[in-house]
């Protein structure tokens, strides 16, 4: 069976869909087929390049010509609708139909994988990770699937095209799309196969990054997917392709910032899946051996039972148990007093407590320095030929309101970027909740302030050290793309939440001035594109946890918010 690429008229009003065969039976059903063209394409690409005004003169433009520049045509979409017939479709017309398909998705990669663009460098990793990649590579045959790719790129031609004949075409689309989703995830639940789990939860993904329209109030929530699978487990994944191996790996990678964001464990509180070896992709390896991640022989195997004396993976022991070691923290501060809490609870929150400070001590600090090899010189504000006053962050740190941070972070490859910031989030968030315990033991319960591990005064300089350093990723963060500014935006929200706690007021101010900044430059971003991750809005949410400190006597209430000088490394490191 084959999925018929959405239809799309250039007409004012939606094109009417045909509901049966042709009345006519003794004549073949016509494909209808149209030219879709933006008004601005009747410019060659040679004059849009260079924002020229063109002739539209075919087949080369009189601009080109009289210039003695190589016009390079112009750009158009042929989308068709074969109607229904009782015919199986011709080769040709199947033909048709994947060439349309490929067409679209071609421009969608275009569109948001840009080359050349000095806001978005170029990073193997993010391409290897790429569902709609993927799809472009490879013959797929589910109809639910092939419905997703039609979906996601009328979706994306018509945000790019705006008018209201191609945003009808795209709802239309999108609500066959999520008809067809509704009743492989009903078949499912009646009659379980791994080839219909595969494709829903694939479809899950690829619709979780389609832009969203205008009248369009219909979404796929991506944490529905991700509880989908949790409630299965992985066994339907069985890595023996690289399509099942990424789509595991990007459950895995969607999973952890909302479980951090709802500050308990989504995924692994599974038995099926704590069960699976979380692994890495190939491309992956090297970048977390190089970021201190890992330091074994064997970095793949995660959940290995009998690791080396000196093994350190901080995904297995660090990373992944954190959303547990929230949620542990919270129900110590939401109870009423300690009689209210289960008889082992305290012990077992100390141990836990004393085990990641331990990590942090003996891991998680020599990681975060080890990876600096993976980092260039560093920048420092009197070397201005290193900041592009077009950028909002580099006009703030150029600006007499910086007077904090003087050196920046600069990597030899942006893959490394991202798990460095993974570790000093992580740790940071990790510090506050040790804090939180600290707090609340002292105020509430009269507790030992060392019960828990470190001293509250260690703890917090440890905790300043990495939010320090996130704020010293601002000039690398600020040349890529906009979902690298609102996960930068977060992240100093997060320091600035924790510096507020600290008292450090000097601190506060400087990443309120830095977020004035950033947010221009997302705005200014928001206007000419989207950001493809679809748990972008979610950065936001789990950096609100970073505050450790709460009003006298209120210490049951808490929740994850909704709404200074340079500080060494950690003595001992």
């Amino acid at each position: 069976m084959h999925t018929a690429c959405t239809v799309i008229h250039k007409t004012k009003r939606p094109p009417a869909m045909a509901t049966g065969p042709s009345t006519n039976a003794g004549q073949k059903s016509r494909r209808k087929r149209v030219v879709a063209v933006k008004p601005s394409y009747n410019y060659c690409k040679t004059c849009r390049a260079r924002k020229l005004k063109c002739g539209g003169e075919r087949p080369s433009c009189q601009r080109c010509l009289k210039n003695g520049l190589e016009c390079s045509g112009y750009a158009s979409w042929e989308l068709s609708l074969p109607e229904e017939t009782h015919e199986p479709p011709s080769l040709s017309a199947v033909a048709q139909r994947y060439a349309n398909r490929m067409q679209l998705l071609a421009h969608l990669l275009e569109d948001r994988f840009p080359k050349g663009m000095p806001v978005s460098p170029e990073a193997g990793h993010v391409r290897g990770l790429s569902l709609p990649h993927l799809c472009a590579d490879m013959d797929v045959s589910s109809p639910l699937l092939n419905q997703a790719i039609d979906a996601l790129c009328v979706t994306n031609f018509a945000r790019v095209e705006g008018s209201t004949w191609a945003l009808h075409a795209a709802c239309a689309s999108r609500s066959t799309l999520f008809g067809m989703l509704h009743h492989s995830v009903n078949s499912h639940v009646n009659k379980p196969n791994s080839q219909s789990a595969r494709d829903i939860v694939m479809t899950i993904i690829l619709t979780s990054i389609m832009a969203q329209l205008n009248g369009d109030s219909t979404t796929i929530h991506l944490e529905g997917g991700i509880h989908f699978i949790a409630t299965r487990g992985p066994s339907f994944l069985d890595d023996r392709t690289r399509l099942d191996a990424v789509t595991r790996r990007l459950v895995q990678i969607y999973s952890y910032p909302m479980s951090l964001a709802r500050r308990k464990d989504i995924l692994y509180k599974s038995p099926t899946w704590k069960r699976a070896p979380r692994v890495w992709l190939q491309d992956e390896v090297a970048v977390h051996r190089a970021t201190g991640f890992v330091k074994s022989s064997h970095p793949s195997a995660h959940d290995a039972q009998t690791p080396a004396p000196n093994d350190r993976n901080l995904q297995r022991d660090f990373i992944a148990p954190l959303p547990r070691l929230l949620e542990t923290a919270d129900a110590y501060c939401q109870a009423r007093s300690l009689d209210a809490l289960p008889p082992a609870f305290l012990e077992d929150l100390e141990a836990m407590c004393k085990r990641y400070d331990d990590l942090q001590v003996r891991c998680l600090t020599p990681a975060i320095l080890e990876g600096e090899k993976t980092q260039g010189p560093k920048i420092t504000n009197e070397e201005l030929e290193e900041f592009d006053m077009n950028i909002e962050e580099h006009r703030f740190l150029c600006s007499p309101r910086n007077d904090q941070v003087r050196e920046h972070h600069q990597f030899i490859g942006p893959e490394y970027a991202f798990p460095a910031t993974l570790l000093r989030i992580s740790g940071l968030l990790a510090d506050t909740a040790l804090l939180q315990v600290i707090c609340c033991g002292e105020d509430r319960d009269q507790l030992s302030p060392n019960r828990f591990g470190s001293s509250k005064a260690d703890i917090e300089q440890r905790a300043a050290w990495k939010a320090w350093e996130l704020c010293r990723l601002v000039h690398c963060y600020s040349q890529r793309s906009l979902t690298a500014a609102i996960m930068m935006q977060a992240h100093v929200s997060g320091a600035m939440y924790f510096f507020e706690s600290y008292g450090d007021e000097a601190a506060r101010r400087w990443c309120e001035d830095c977020l004035e900044a950033t947010a221009r430059r997302i705005e200014r971003l928001r206007a000419s594109t989207v950001s493809l991750c679809p748990v972008v809005s979610t950065f936001m949410v789990l950096t609100r946890g970073c505050r450790y400190k709460h009003k006298a006597n209120a210490w049951r209430r808490i929740q994850p918010q909704t709404g200074g000088s340079v500080v060494s490394p950690p003595s001992g490191a």
